[in-house]
């Protein structure tokens, strides 16, 4: 009888072994936990959000987890320079890559596309130390973008504010004119021309009627800018001031005592206006 108990203990004993070795062989054969943020497959819908989280974002805050940012995700014009943002990525060593491919221009947590096509893309940013990746849908329209041309005319209601310079003692009979639009126009850079001439005692600017802008793949706009020097003014001088703009003749008067001291008496409100009179 105490045999037959020693050898059913014996024989629960190897039972109860036999559970925990395949219990951690489970343990080790189990899939371990991925930490790559990849987010809802959502190429097949439409998205109207200006952000992805790339995962389930009602557990944590969106100010805590990673998503790309961009302007907008629907309506994306063919050969825009869409621009891309990693938020709250691990390094600011990011890979960018597009599904279907695209070409990318990378600038760390940043990239810029121009999509050639129309269609549904997938951008991934995809850090560099981690692999952990984190994506955003887009839908690129049918439309065309159109770069802003190089030149382009003047609004005809815009304003031009003056802000007289004085170059010191260094340079004398000399004074600078700083042009500034009110308006702003496409290009990320603007430049106005402007040539002046000197008739008996009358000094003429002339402001040219377009605008030559530089940097105009940007979609940023800037106001039209512009500096004219004006030289060999006379100590003690009194005479008027012509500023040809957008078809009009603005006239005031400038006076010069010595050889320092510039006031400028300027009557108008609007079209082109002076922002500092007395040097």
């Amino acid at each position: 009888m105490r045999k037959e108990k020693w050898l059913v203990w014996g024989i629960v004993l190897i039972l109860i072994q036999m559970v925990a070795c395949e219990r951690s062989k489970m343990e080790e054969n189990a899939p371990a936990p991925v930490s790559a943020r990849t987010g809802v497959d959502s190429l097949g819908a439409d998205s109207t959000h200006t952000d992805s989280t790339g995962t389930d974002s009602t557990a944590v805050p969106d100010s805590l987890t990673r998503r790309i940012y961009t302007e907008k995700t629907t309506g994306i014009e063919q050969k825009f320079p869409a621009v891309f943002t990693l938020i709250n990525g691990k390094s600011p060593f990011v890979k960018w890559r597009v599904l279907p491919q695209e070409v990318t221009h990378n600038k760390g947590i940043k990239t810029t596309i121009y999509f050639q096509k129309a269609g549904k893309y997938r951008v991934l940013a995809i850090d560099s130390l981690s692999n952990d990746t984190t994506f955003i849908d887009v839908q690129v329209s049918d439309q065309v973008y159109q770069l802003p041309a190089s030149e382009k005319p003047l609004a005809a209601n815009d304003v031009l504010n003056v802000a007289p310079v004085a170059f010191g003692d260094t340079v004398e009979n000399m004074i600078g004119l700083k042009f500034a639009t009110v308006q702003s126009y496409p290009c990320s850079q603007n430049y106005l021309s402007a040539v002046w001439s000197k008739i008996g005692n009358s000094y003429q600017i002339k402001i040219g009627k377009t605008l030559t802008g530089a940097r105009c793949y940007s979609p940023e706009k800037s106001p039209g800018t512009g500096f004219q020097s004006i030289y060999n003014i006379p100590a003690d001088f009194s005479g008027t001031v012509e500023i040809h703009f957008n078809d009009q003749v603005y006239t005031g008067t400038m006076t010069r005592k010595g050889k320092s001291g510039y006031t400028f008496e300027w009557p108008y409100q609007t079209g082109v206006v002076f922002t500092k009179k007395e040097l």
